[in-house]
């Protein structure tokens, strides 16, 4: 049964790149679409209509500002990212978490190559704006990592990561990871992420990710994402989905409207969380600190009750941005 589920998300995702890559083709047979540096730098100094030209710059920029896991670990500089949250919840005492991204780039071996550290978790939402990344999906608890990573040329908006590492209670992990920019226009892009992964606690399993952006106006960016993932000993499959509106307050400020959902299901697809949150981020007067806000309203449910409860939260956040 296991073989023929990963059978079904191989085969879905060979057709979803094939059907884009396609429709891709025939647009740029009418139009060679002029080609805009995609870059993670800090540009709020320059206008929108800069970062307006394309689709792809619009949300490299978004990630940049945001601080997304797939837009940092694809930066081609060294940074380091120090989130200090502290988290409100009803029901709960307060909580407080640090959070570290880093990546240092290893010369000494390779171009391609790269440490990464991370001790970020799964917090629930999983919305386009969410950071998590591949090695929290499936625990709510710290998971701090260190991995090499290789990253090969891209090919045909094709390109491949390779990476091998410890996890929490040094526990060994890898994965391959396939990204191809199915899609993209001034105005849409669409990029989908394909693993084999391996993990200790988890067996070997099978993921994809899938993210849209679309550009409403110079200021104001629509988002779209899915997660889907199966391994050997999770609780049947993994999924999160959510939509964002993101938009521009001023150069420093920007708001993004989320909603998502995620769940852990045999395919029946029972809904595990639903939530609603307002996701507010300024820079602040000194180059290197962000400040957030994220109030947020969730429906939360476990797999053994047959109805959730409603938990409002507040989240607020430092944010210490360095880059080499």
């Amino acid at each position: 049964m296991k073989i023929k589920w990963i059978l079904y998300l191989l085969l879905f995702s060979v057709s979803f790149n094939a059907l884009a890559a396609e429709k891709n083709k025939e647009i740029e047979t009418k139009k060679e679409e002029a080609k805009v540096e995609e870059t993670s730098e800090d540009l709020t100094s320059e206008t929108r209509e800069f970062v307006y030209q394309s689709a792809v710059g619009f949300a490299n920029w978004v990630d940049g500002f945001f601080g997304q896991s797939e837009e940092l670990e694809d930066a081609d500089f060294d940074y380091l990212r120090l989130r200090n949250d502290f988290i409100f919840k009803e029901g709960d005492s307060p909580v407080y978490r640090l959070k570290i991204k880093a990546k240092v780039r290893l010369p000494q071996l390779s171009n391609r190559v790269s440490l990464i550290l991370s001790n970020e978790q799964k917090e629930g939402g999983n919305g386009p704006d969410d950071s998590s990344d591949l090695e929290t999906i499936s625990d709510r608890s710290s998971r701090s990592s260190a991995a090499l990573n290789y990253e090969t040329d891209i090919y045909s908006r094709s390109k491949f990561d390779f990476r091998v590492g410890l996890g929490s209670g040094l526990k060994p992990f890898s994965f391959a990871r396939h990204t191809f920019q199915a899609y993209k226009s001034e105005t849409l892009s669409i990029k989908n992420y394909n693993y084999l992964i391996w993990k200790e606690e988890d067996g070997t399993g099978l993921s994809t990710k899938i993210k849209l952006n679309r550009t409403i106006s110079p200021t104001r960016l629509f988002r779209w994402g899915y997660f889907f993932l199966r391994a050997e000993k999770t609780r049947g499959n993994e999924w999160s989905t959510g939509i964002a509106i993101v938009d521009q307050l001023s150069d420093e400020k920007w708001i993004a409207y989320q909603l998502g959902a995620n769940g852990e299901t045999e395919l029946d697809w029972d809904v595990s969380e639903y939530r609603l949150s307002l996701r507010y981020r300024m820079k602040t007067d000194i180059d290197w600190l962000f400040f957030e806000v994220e109030p947020a309203y969730s429906y939360v449910k476990s797999i053994e009750q047959t109805e959730g409860t409603f938990v409002p939260s507040i989240k607020l956040r430092f944010e210490i941005k360095l880059e080499r």
